[in-house]
């Protein structure tokens, strides 16, 4: 049967506040992780995710830029550390655009900022879906 696993990481366990650095702690759970991802087939989904607070630094113009900056970061780790195909790797930047939460407190605010990891072997599904160019 087709689907998708996600493997959700906190970003308060993955980086610093304002930071797309790996922090030591999710290196060693993505160093676990490897394993899984070698074993597994299909398309490797790279997530970052903000809460709604702005951010405009001279590193980032938004949350956009953060997020993006943060999936990309772990698709560095990951081709830096294990023999994964590339083809199968695609990181995203959602800034606050899927929150799990309302962005109405501390707590809920650090369940939006997390990173996701998506095992997918239902990709042939979605471009089948597609509408044909011919």
């Amino acid at each position: 049967q087709k689907g998708s696993t996600v493997i959700r990481f906190p970003a308060s366990v993955a980086f610093a506040a304002g930071s797309e650095r790996l922090g030591p702690d999710f290196e060693a759970a993505l160093e676990k992780l490897l394993g899984v991802l070698e074993e597994s087939e299909g398309e490797i989904i790279v997530a970052g995710h903000t809460d709604d607070r702005p951010i405009s630094t001279q590193r980032f113009r938004s949350n956009w830029d953060l997020s993006t900056a943060r999936a990309v970061s772990v698709i560095h780790y990951i081709t830096k550390h294990s023999d994964i195909d590339i083809s199968r790797l695609a990181a995203q930047g959602m800034a606050d655009s899927r929150p799990l939460a309302a962005n109405d407190s501390p707590e809920n605010r650090a369940k939006n900022r997390r990173v996701e990891i998506t095992i997918s072997d239902g990709a042939e599904e979605v471009l089948e879906a597609l509408p044909d160019n011919n």
